[in-house]
């Protein structure tokens, strides 16, 4: 049986519920969603150094409402866009997408392809025809909006590599609206007595409250799971740093989840654990950025934001001991310096 909308659901049927921004919850939820498609995006990587592929939709309720759904891996290569936007020369495409995750992350709602989801385009049926007949707005203009998107290796997408004791000196104001600095560096210690995980929703992986461990969000039933947020030190020559990597980061230094890492499940166990040992040693090109905005909550300030494998030709470009670079040449964007 489908969710019920949580509030002033623009179209509903016996098979049908629709979400739009402006009824998504906090907590994400497995739904369905009907519009008129207004955009049809390519086939795509993420981004340029990303091996993940997905195709953004954008659909059109009744009050001309916007919502972008995320079309993941075969939901996406197999969406039939040459017929789509052939039939969109006739008149509006009216589309369905059951069975999708849809909730709001970091201020911005998501819907995204699962498993189970099922794409239908232009169904012959009361529910589709009664909202083709009601959609009174102009005709969206059916098209590519993106070029394709171009791979590159990870090296070259970090621009100029730089050293740790470089990073350390840039001030704050340097890393504001998620600018990062790339460079090569070791994994060699994990910090001791802290704290390598936090609390997250099984459910939605919203965090629980470090003050009252209560959950944030607002599902039905919330239980505790670990999610990594692990100290570490990262050194190059004689340069060093302590940053937290979180989530897939993590993850792969580790080889093995935070509920894996966490024993079984033993959430009072704050400390080192045997399992996080895999992590030292490794060696990686680091995008380090900083929660600018959270500086005051976390003892550590920088943060790992991806991580890749050091191939041959980003290990030609670490800088060397004699390189002296002044700060207008540490790849930021203008603004950020």
């Amino acid at each position: 049986m489908l969710s019920k909308p949580l509030q002033g659901n623009v179209f509903i049927s016996n098979t049908i519920s629709v979400y739009f921004t402006h009824i998504f919850s906090s907590c994400f939820l497995n739904t369905d969603l009907i519009g008129v498609m207004s955009h049809g995006g390519l086939y795509n990587f993420t981004s340029p150094t990303s091996q993940k592929k997905l195709r953004k939709i954008n659909i059109r309720e009744l009050e001309e409402q916007t919502q972008e759904v995320l079309l993941w891996g075969k939901h996406g290569e197999s969406f039939d866009e040459k017929s789509v936007f052939e039939k969109s020369e006739q008149g509006i495409i009216v589309a369905i997408f059951a069975g999708v995750t849809a909730g709001s992350f970091s201020g911005k709602t998501q819907a995204s392809s699962t498993s189970a989801t099922q794409v239908f385009i232009d169904l012959d049926n009361p529910e589709v025809t009664k909202f083709r007949n009601s959609y009174q707005w102009e005709t969206p203009n059916l098209q590519h909006q993106l070029p394709q998107m171009v791979q590159v290796p990870p090296s070259k997408a970090a621009g100029k590599i730089y050293k740790i004791s470089e990073i350390c000196e840039l001030p704050i104001s340097s890393f504001q609206g998620g600018a990062t600095a790339s460079c090569i560096a070791k994994v060699t210690s994990i910090l001791p007595h802290t704290k390598w995980y936090y609390k997250a929703c099984r459910r939605c992986k919203r965090g629980y409250s470090s003050i009252s461990d209560a959950p944030r969000c607002d599902c039905p039933t919330s239980h505790p799971i670990p999610m990594y947020k692990l100290p570490l030190t990262i050194t190059y020559e004689t340069g060093s740093m302590d940053a937290i990597a979180f989530s897939a980061i993590a993850k792969e230094l580790v080889e093995r989840t935070a509920l894996e890492a966490s024993q079984n499940m033993k959430l009072d166990v704050a400390g080192e654990t045997v399992s996080l040992q895999t992590a030292i040693g490794k060696t990686k090109l680091f995008y380090i950025g900083m929660n600018t905005e959270q500086l005051s909550s976390f003892p550590i300030k920088y943060v790992l934001r991806k991580s890749f494998q050091v191939d041959q030709t980003s290990s030609s470009l670490l800088p060397q001991s004699s390189e002296l670079n002044s700060k207008k040449n540490l790849g930021f964007p203008k603004e950020h310096i």
